[in-house]
């Protein structure tokens, strides 16, 4: 799925989508999905930070797992990394509630 904000297409504005537009865009989606099946949620990037915020906005949505690929989510204790992205990576998550396992 290709979220307004990302898609370079001619005559199309980027990044003008608002929070509540994207998050209706994961909700159509979600509404496809079988309904007897279990519902995992695999988002990259961007779409984690929306992801999770749909999802804490939205606790009634029956999901039965996430799994985001975001440095907003963590890292792996032996990923090398230099001070600056470290900073920049615990001041974005602490904005954005994660806590440590």
């Amino acid at each position: 799925m290709n979220l307004k904000s990302s898609i370079r297409q001619s005559g199309y504005p980027r990044a003008n989508a608002t929070l509540e537009e994207l998050h209706k865009d994961i909700e159509v989606l979600l509404r496809q999905a079988s309904k007897n099946l279990p519902l995992f949620i695999y988002c990259h990037s961007m779409g984690c930070g929306l992801t999770a915020s749909l999802l804490i906005r939205n606790p009634y949505l029956s999901i039965s797992g996430v799994i985001f690929t975001s440095g907003l989510f963590g890292f792996p204790i032996n990923k090398d990394m230099n001070w600056g992205r470290r900073t920049a990576i615990k001041i974005m998550s602490q904005h954005l509630g994660v806590r440590k396992p």
